[in-house]
């Protein structure tokens, strides 16, 4: 049977001359592993209802809903991976080979053993690591390339704070083990830890904790954040979900990186869960590190209470309970919100200045056309300071430890989150300034401690072109197409071990500026000299394949059987970045494959860009305490606006409508001059 023809079928499908299959069509996969490590998928596919050949059972489908839709039938509706029980994920069964993982050198196995959790994002699985033998967790993002991009940051991250910032993990970040392709899904592998805070609060049926254990709790966090002020990192989303309880040191750590954004360039304006969210971000302000700091403060007093602090079902019922609990934000911070007119009426006084009136409920409805449920009170007392000096609250379980002042640890507690939950973010407490609370330290408290002065040591933005990021770290590269998502894997990795966060708000990684934050080359620098690979490093130092680099030639493979391939009408079929030209050039140190897809083939002609200025990215310059000024925005021109990806909202726990992110996907042709 000629596999190669168009109207022929292999053994398991039809093979389709129609470009519309794409990347992931039946005649792009190698049937050579449809027959060895495919080949229960290709029995799964056939028969989806037998028993599995090997336990005699029916299969047990993690993935809800597990009938497929889309990636050759390898992701549901919602663009999930289907998973099932005892599938085993990794490098040695991913179609994308081991090439595509932290260690190229090397392969994984995951066998899935149980599914922790499923969101926006994904989903998240507890598996076995068979090659060393040990427990963790795989978080299989969806195939959609905008979830693939942030993905991508979140490993970038991950890695800066795991290689960098917080190599023992003494300041509680997360793990990061592993991550790969796995049929398009980026795969993310971490520590597995613990239940979380929530959890925890859960089980003590929402009765709250002991100060002894808040303390170890809140010291725990205040050390992440610290960690991320230094590395210029947000986490948007801080929350007890995202505090994992480490089940040796009993410690938290923080997980979740997949909200996150540098200070410097900050990717959203909807972030962080509802009942943890900073009022800068509820008003349209700049933020920055601050906004984890407030969630902080929101996370000490539920662990008290039992129950968040600021359960708001809307925002605007959210921005009421904040300002009916801590008093009514500054002026000049309303003046400054974007979005200040959705809640506040502007009234003019008799000496000719503007004072702010919180809308009516009413107004609320009528100019927004929505209907807000009525406000619920779930405490008695109504301020801060009432509610933490007259809460029922033990010093610890244990009644030969329940000794000391109660009064004082009260007073202690409200001074600190008071300290953490100010309006100004210039005003509010740093992580670093928070640990040294007496609070957290234990010391004697007196009513006019003073943090020391904050010592912030400015982080300016990256000031670097797409083309002056493309000549610097890829000479000689050019572009024709769309790259899919296993080149831009490659190119965000290699870029990565070269000291550049790719920016992800464009399919192109060169269309704007690279995001990398100061304190990461700053970072970069010092360990380079000791690291030929210091970022996301291992016996592996990668060096993108898309990049054409000298090396010796093979014999001619003008008449070569690959060649032939390529040139069948199978081949036809193929992205044009796995097309190879007639001349054999090749890279010496990539695979076949790799030296394929590094030839790429213009079928355009050559186009003049020009050269693009800085950013394309919200550019954060800073909260302004006591001006009228708003947030300033760097522009590049000519690159339309909805080249940026959709925001992704973050998964709230409690009454949060999902909403989901754009699909359009928006990816212009960018070609390139010989550099």
């Amino acid at each position: 049977m000629n596999f190669f023809s168009k109207k022929s079928s292999s053994a398991f499908t039809s093979y389709f001359s129609n470009e519309e299959e794409g990347l992931h069509s039946p005649n792009k996969k190698y049937l050579t592993k449809y027959l060895t490590s495919k080949i229960f998928d290709v029995f799964y596919h056939c028969s989806p209802r037998l028993t599995d050949p090997t336990t005699g059972m029916s299969p047990l489908y993690l993935t809800a809903p597990s009938i497929p839709r889309h990636n050759s039938n390898y992701d549901n509706e919602n663009y999930d991976l289907i998973v099932k029980l005892n599938d085993v994920l990794g490098s040695a069964t991913s179609f994308e080979g081991p090439y595509y993982s932290a260690n190229p050198d090397t392969v994984s196995r995951y066998k899935i053993t149980d599914r922790l959790g499923q969101g926006m994002f994904g989903q998240v699985f507890k598996a076995r690591d068979l090659m060393k033998n040990k427990d963790v967790a795989i978080k299989v993002l969806r195939s959609k390339f905008s979830y693939f991009r942030q993905g991508m940051l979140e490993v970038a991250m991950l890695s800066l704070l795991n290689d960098a910032y917080d190599k023992d993990g003494s300041s509680n970040t997360v793990r990061l083990v592993d991550h790969f392709l796995y049929h398009s899904h980026l795969c993310i592998v971490t520590e597995l830890l613990g239940k979380n805070l929530y959890q925890a609060i859960q089980a003590r049926n929402y009765k709250g904790f002991p100060v002894n254990i808040i303390r170890n709790y809140m010291k725990s966090l205040l050390q992440c954040l610290s960690v991320l002020e230094d590395a210029s990192i947000v986490h948007c989303d801080v929350k007890p979900e995202n505090m994992l309880i480490d089940p040796v040191s009993k410690k938290v750590r923080v997980i979740d990186f997949g909200s996150a954004c540098f200070s410097t360039y900050t990717l959203y304006t909807y972030i962080q869960s509802r009942h943890y969210r900073a009022p800068e971000v509820i008003l349209g302000l700049p933020y920055s590190c601050g906004i984890d700091v407030w969630s902080a403060g929101c996370i000490c007093a539920e662990l008290i209470l039992g129950i968040p602090l600021f359960p708001g079902s809307s925002e605007y019922n959210e921005l009421y309970k904040i300002t009916d609990m801590l008093g009514q934000p500054p002026d000049y911070i309303l003046e400054q919100g974007t979005t200040t007119q959705n809640f506040y009426n502007k009234m003019p006084t008799v000496g000719g200045r503007i004072k702010y009136i919180f809308k009516q409920p009413f107004e609320y409805e009528m100019e927004n056309a929505v209907e807000l449920e009525p406000d619920k009170r779930y405490f008695r007392y109504r301020t801060l300071d009432e509610l933490i000096m007259r809460i029922p609250m033990k010093l610890s379980d244990n009644p030969l430890e329940d000794k000391g002042s109660v009064s004082e640890t009260r007073q202690s507690m409200l001074h600190f989150i008071h300290g953490l939950l100010q309006y100004d973010p210039e005003s509010r407490w740093t992580a670093k300034q928070a640990l040294d609370h007496p609070f957290i330290t234990q010391a004697p408290f007196t009513k006019n401690w003073q943090p020391k002065p904050r010592k912030v040591k400015p982080v300016k933005p990256s000031l670097i072109s797409g083309i002056e990021f493309q000549k610097r770290c890829f000479p000689g590269l050019k572009l024709s197409h769309r790259l899919n998502t296993q080149e831009y894997y490659d190119i965000f990795t290699a870029s990565l071990q070269k000291g550049e966060v790719v920016n992800i708000s464009s399919s192109n990684p060169f269309q704007l500026g690279p995001m990398t934050p100061s304190s990461f080359r700053e970072v970069y620098a010092i360990k380079s000299k000791t690291s030929p690979s210091p970022i996301n490093s291992g016996s592996f130092s990668r060096r993108s394949c898309l990049v054409k680099t000298p090396g010796p030639k093979p014999p001619n493979m003008t008449n070569s059987p690959f060649t032939s391939f390529i040139n069948s009408p199978r081949g036809m079929y193929m992205s044009p970045s796995l097309r190879i030209n007639s001349r054999g050039d090749y890279d010496d140190d990539v695979s076949a494959m790799s030296f394929c897809r590094s030839k790429f083939s213009s079928a355009v002609p050559m186009k003049q860009k020009t050269k693009m200025d800085y950013g394309g990215m919200s550019v954060n310059m800073g909260f302004l305490p006591s001006t009228g000024h708003g947030q300033e925005k760097e522009v590049v021109k000519g690159v339309p606006p909805e080249a940026n990806i959709p925001i992704i909202p973050v998964p709230i726990r409690r009454n949060e409508p999902e909403q989901e992110p754009g699909t359009t996907e928006y990816a212009p042709v960018f070609i390139f001059d010989d550099l």
